[in-house]
């Protein structure tokens, strides 16, 4: 589920960025102001870096991609319902720029909340060269996507994806281990008893 969490989020985040210019200028933007829209979102998805800041010790790599990911697909939906303006297309840039920016984070670090460090390694090996296959294939698929059927179904898959991947993200929440936090006074009572 980590693998297909993941490898949904990198269609949406990494396969949607290479035509993103296009796309906006499908959906009715002139060039100039595409390209503009398209410059800003490098910048805001390292910033995007403050979502993971937010929640700092309090939130795992789950709650953090349940957050991005609903930022997502809020993104995608506002770009539906856009209709081409100027300030719908800015919201949207600053949404996808933040969900996606955080979920680079996740995709990295989400196996460290299922696995101690010492099978990190092995079981991001293992979830690695689909999640290269899926990231690699999705930039030319979507644009052949976008040259055939257009800019609305290209969004509704993204939408679909990001969607897909917060029902997995919610089932993952649901399975992580629990940590047990103990306190100096628990600690005292157990060796008391």
């Amino acid at each position: 589920m980590i693998t297909a969490a993941s490898g949904m989020i990198a269609v949406v985040t990494l396969g949607l960025s290479a035509v993103l210019i296009e796309l906006l200028k499908a959906e009715g933007l002139p060039s100039s102001r595409a390209l503009e829209f398209g410059a800003l979102l490098g910048i805001i998805q390292v910033s995007a870096r403050a979502i993971d800041l937010m929640g700092g010790a309090r939130w795992d790599a789950i709650t953090t991609g349940l957050v991005s990911t609903t930022i997502l697909a809020s993104a995608m939906l506002l770009l539906i319902m856009s209709g081409g303006q100027s300030l719908a297309v800015a919201a949207f840039i600053l949404l996808y720029g933040i969900g996606g920016g955080a979920l680079a984070v996740v995709r990295a670090t989400m196996p460290l909340v299922f696995y101690d460090k010492a099978e990190f390694a092995k079981a991001s090996s293992h979830m690695a060269l689909p999640l290269y296959v899926i990231s690699a294939a999705s930039p030319p698929i979507l644009a052949e996507m976008l040259v055939r059927f257009g800019s609305r179904a290209l969004l509704g898959l993204a939408l679909l994806l990001s969607c897909a991947a917060l029902a997995c993200l919610t089932l993952l929440r649901d399975r992580r281990p629990r940590l047990i936090v103990t306190t100096e006074r628990s600690e005292d009572q157990a060796e008391s008893e």
